[in-house]
């Protein structure tokens, strides 16, 4: 087995079982709320919140045309990185297209995340410090490894440049990501 289809088979199952691990959380936390007191279910107020968090986070970024920019930058990067990964690595749908747009993709999600490193340099009073000072360390190792792994895919590299050495460290950096992205 080459060091590339090792990736392959390797993505294959932590994605997989990290999707596994949020419906299983999902289910946990609707069988959580189904033990408190019982009411009347507000279906149109429950579809609603989507929506809604996502018009206020506008609202709140917003605020602040930097943080505006870095925020679609790297948020929209992750959103669109997430899912191409999910269709190429769970669904195996091996498009050219997709490749080349989880290229760009977590290159966007990088370049928001050197945005994020230098605003957290010097934080402003409302910014939450804490364990989000290693958000952009996250983003970076996150959105870098899958921009690595997918070099090879779109033809830029050959397929097994670097061998098991970049395997290995990309399978550090994969980890670290999803971990850190996913479950915080």
């Amino acid at each position: 087995m080459s060091s590339s289809e090792f990736l392959s088979q390797f993505l294959f199952t932590l994605i997989s079982f990290a999707l596994l691990l949020t419906i299983v959380g999902a289910v946990k936390r609707m069988l959580l709320w189904s033990q408190g007191q019982s009411s009347t279910i507000h279906w149109l107020g429950l579809i609603q919140i989507p929506r809604r968090y996502l018009v206020d986070l506008h609202h709140v970024v917003a605020r602040d045309k930097y943080m505006s920019n870095t925020h679609v930058a790297t948020a929209g990067g992750f959103v669109l990185s997430s899912i191409l990964i999910i269709l190429l690595y769970v669904f195996q749908l091996q498009l050219q297209i997709l490749t080349w747009a989880l290229l760009g993709s977590s290159l966007l999600m990088f370049v928001g995340s050197i945005f994020v490193m230098i605003r957290r340099r010097n934080p402003p009073p409302n910014l939450s410090l804490g364990k989000w000072q290693r958000l952009p360390k996250s983003l970076m190792v996150f959105s870098l490894s899958f921009f690595i792994l997918t070099l090879p895919a779109t033809g830029i590299f050959p397929s097994d440049t670097g061998g098991w050495l970049l395997a290995v460290l990309l399978v550090v950096g994969i980890i670290w990501g999803i971990g850190e992205m996913f479950f915080g």
